[in-house]
């Protein structure tokens, strides 16, 4: 494929001036709909009129970047489409930008040239819509960059398109956000002919929300880091540390006196319009490179007296979590949570540059998603084009059980696992089946021998926006993803921040706050729940009705009324779903099943494992490995050509083994 290499920004450019051409949505919903034809996709009218939003808001956006202006419509706002999963929202975004692409190249003199930015999910995403909008121009003129395919900001530039990830992104916004000096942000959003007037966000971006947390003792740990070298070459950043952790001792007192109103007080502090916030941006790149430097520091021999490059690594993240929240702070403000001895700071920032031009976002759930509700102004959610999809194809089957949040499925595991697979190797036998549960249970959920003809286990979190599982016909969704309480405030924090004077999160009614968060609680709640049943082939439209091939998923709600609100969300964003309840016991008497082959197992285990030792009788104990399987699998690791061993070798785990008799030993080592 011809590279096409263009000269350097024109007068244009260089002025600043911007008259870009958009395409028109009319043009955009007609080439989508030769091209979703052309994937062996069924096209309709409520498909046609959705395309015909997606161009506008994207043509909209452009417009506002060049500095036009909408009525009700600011220039950093948001825009926010929910285009139902299975309707053309990432091949949308290839399309818009290979025609604009295609039209930079034949644009009269009066008009300039549109650049636009993508960003996605996950690396291999980054490179399969980079090939697609170059495969649908019919020259290069998009270029992927992420963690392994480096690129110049010189590179970048000359591209029509930038497809970056969303982790990517989201650091370049907290660069931006907390003035921290970089410009990683202009890198993606300049090019050769000015500013990127579009970007695309595929997916929400969960992230825009950043949390930071240290605990008291993290705070004082860090302060005791501050050598005479340290205080030296920084010295109002040496002493703003130690000031914060005196200032977070003098907390701990106050709430060891257990004064009710003192611990109320003490709720909301660091209020981010302190006396001294002129001194703090004045002394911001001293405080920068106090950090860079205690990063850079061998803390194993400073702490341990002696090299242990774990240890290294553990410290250094402590440290740099510490010293992150203390500058989260500066910009926002801090509460606390827990009590005396044992209380944690938290803080969080909305990552979006009040300078920045809106992006689109492309969201399926966005009605469910409580971030988009928080940010008021910051972002316009479009209405959902009513009848795109029906699934009247999916059965969804529903049971009831208490406790179903990660610690209760992490205490119950093998009881609860066992029971599962029991009850559906005869509904599920020959079915392609995703199971989506907690992280902690993945490698367990695998050691149990099924009668599925594929079996697919991932974990909460880690699952949105894949398309690994497209083709799967039954899904299994097993425990919730709670999230702590400390999450709804940071969110409410972030998007309301504490000011001196103004009210916060920790004013007013105790009982109205409880609401807020469980709101809050329950709308994620929803969101990943209806994230994971469309992970599977419901996730494909079928024919113009907006219909799936069939598909059958198995749900614990909780017997409460969050139960009920889970329920009725998800009807609400699968319209046309079939419910029918689901004769299944979670608790009881642990049940008797085979074991699958303990490769998988082991691997997922060390995969999810941190790096440090892992002792082969923990791993076999957890994954209930019998001996005969215990001798095969030392054996198996013994060989350094075997499978698992290779695939372990890639995940950083090497097998060690010590010592004779009673006192042999042997244990993973993950690096």
């Amino acid at each position: 494929m011809q590279q096409d290499e263009r000269d350097a920004p024109g007068d244009k450019a260089k002025t600043g001036r911007q008259n870009p051409a958009p395409i028109s949505p009319i043009r955009f919903a007609e080439a989508m709909r030769r091209h979703w034809e052309g994937l062996e996709n069924s096209s309709s009218d409520k498909l046609m009129q959705q395309w015909r939003e997606m161009g506008n808001a994207f043509s909209r956006a452009v417009l506002i970047g060049a500095g036009k202006r909408f009525d009700g419509q600011e220039h950093g706002q948001w825009q926010v489409l929910q285009p139902p999963t299975g309707t053309g929202k990432t091949q949308g975004a290839c399309v818009y930008a290979s025609l604009v692409a295609k039209q930079n190249r034949h644009l009269r003199p009066d008009f300039d040239e549109t650049g636009i930015l993508i960003v996605s999910p996950f690396v291999a995403d980054t490179e399969a819509i980079a090939d697609a909008i170059n495969r649908l121009a019919g020259f290069e003129c998009a270029l992927a960059r992420h963690s392994g395919k480096r690129a110049s900001r010189k590179e970048m530039a000359q591209r029509d398109v930038l497809v970056i990830t969303h982790k990517a992104y989201i650091s370049a916004l907290e660069d931006d956000v907390l003035e921290r000096g970089e410009d990683r942000l202009d890198h993606f959003l300049q090019w050769r002919c000015g500013p990127r007037l579009l970007t695309i966000i595929d997916e929400s971006l969960s992230e825009l929300v950043k949390s930071y947390s240290a605990t008291a003792e993290d705070f004082r740990f860090v302060a005791g880091m501050i050598d005479r070298d340290l205080e030296s070459r920084f010295p109002w950043a040496a002493n703003r540390v130690r000031g914060d952790a005196h200032t977070v001792s003098e907390i701990e007192i106050l709430l060891s006196e257990r004064n009710p109103e003192e611990i109320k007080r003490t709720a909301g502090i660091w209020t981010g319009a302190s006396d001294d916030d002129l001194a703090w941006h004045a002394n911001r790149s001293e405080f920068l490179g106090l950090r860079r430097d205690l990063a850079q520091r061998k803390h194993d021999q400073a702490v341990l007296g002696y090299e242990d490059n774990t240890a290294r690594r553990t410290i250094a993240a402590r440290v740099d979590r510490t010293l992150a929240t203390m500058e989260a702070m500066r910009a926002g403000g801090g509460y606390r949570s827990g009590t005396a001895g044992k209380f944690t700071i938290h803080t969080s920032k909305l990552l979006i540059p009040d300078h920045l031009a809106g992006p689109v976002i492309l969201d399926a759930t966005a009605e469910q998603d409580p971030v988009w509700g928080l940010l008021g102004r910051h972002v316009n959610v479009s209405s959902r084009v009513e009848g795109v999809r029906t699934y009247r194809n999916v059965t969804l089957h529903v049971a009831r059980a208490a406790n179903v949040g990660q610690d209760s499925m992490r205490q119950n595991a093998d009881t609860r696992l066992s029971r599962l697979v029991e009850a559906l190797n005869s509904t599920l036998e020959d079915r392609r089946v995703f199971l989506c549960l907690h992280k902690g249970i993945e490698a367990k959920a695998l050691s149990y021998e099924t009668t599925f003809a594929e079996f697919s286990v991932d974990h909460w979190g880690h699952i949105n926006g894949r398309n690994d599982w497209r083709d799967f016909d039954a899904a299994i969704l097993l425990g919730l993803p709670y999230l702590p309480k400390t999450w709804a405030f940071d969110l409410i924090m972030a998007t309301r921040p504490f000011r001196q004077g103004n009210t916060s999160i920790f004013d007013g009614d105790d009982e109205q706050r409880r609401h807020l968060c469980r709101t809050l609680q329950t709308c994620h709640m929803a969101t990943s729940i209806v994230q994971a049943m469309n992970r599977i082939r419901c996730r494909k439209v079928i024919d113009g009705q907006g219909n799936c091939a069939p598909v059958d998923v198995f749900i614990i709600l909780p017997s409460n009324n969050l139960g009920d609100d889970l329920l009725s969300r998800i009807k609400q964003e699968m319209p046309g779903i079939k419910t029918v309840q689901w004769d299944f016991s979670l608790d009881g008497e642990e049940l008797e099943i085979g074991k699958a082959h303990y490769a998988e197992p082991v691997y997922r285990y060390m995969e999810s494992s941190g790096p440090g030792e892992t002792d082969l009788r923990d791993l076999v104990k957890e994954l209930g490995l019998s001996k005969g399987a215990k001798k095969d699998l030392q054996a198996d690791l013994r060989d350094t050509n075997s499978a698992l061993t290779r695939a372990l070798e890639k995940l950083g785990v090497r097998y060690h083994s010590a010592g004779r008799g009673a006192r042999a030993r042997s244990y993973l080592r993950k690096f």
